[in-house]
């Protein structure tokens, strides 16, 4: 992320293009003298979970907080709720299902049977795993389930 970070260095190119290419989202190109030369920006609306994985918990949180702002905005859920439902079930964004499906809540897809004019599933794509579930206090049993695969983390 910084030149002067020697844990943030991902790594050396000697062509610029490849390295821009090869640039995760939220860090930067340097010249053999320090500068940055070029920054590689988050498009919040095509973010995926995937782009959080080498921010700390504080900058994941900085980064997410305008979706769920805005979500708040549009439907008045509180964007604090989004952003503790986002770090309990996600652990972060860091679970097989945030990273793999972009699902940052753990939503199966029975869930209402998606009749929520407001939700960004298509309907359609889903990750199936196996999850503990407790239909018993105290008692936990292990399904598998579909849950909603998203495009994206909006």
């Amino acid at each position: 992320r910084t030149w002067t970070d020697a844990k943030s260095q991902t790594g050396a190119f000697h062509n610029l293009a490849i390295a821009k290419e090869n640039c995760a989202a939220g860090y930067s190109v340097f010249d053999e003298n320090g500068k940055a030369v070029y920054t590689c920006k988050l498009d919040l609306n095509n973010l995926q979970a995937k782009d959080l994985a080498n921010m700390s918990e504080a900058e994941k949180i900085k980064t997410i907080a305008p979706l769920y702002q805005q979500c708040q905005n549009d439907t008045g859920m509180l964007a604090s709720v989004g952003l503790a439902q986002f770090c309990l079930e996600s652990g972060y964004g860091t679970t097989s299902l945030a990273l793999e499906a972009n699902n940052l809540h753990g939503m199966k897809c029975n869930l209402s049977n998606n009749q929520w004019t407001g939700s960004t599933w298509d309907g359609v794509s889903k990750y199936t795993k196996k999850t503990l579930e407790e239909y018993t206090v105290g008692t936990y049993t292990t399904i598998t389930a579909d849950f909603r695969k998203y495009h994206n983390c909006k």
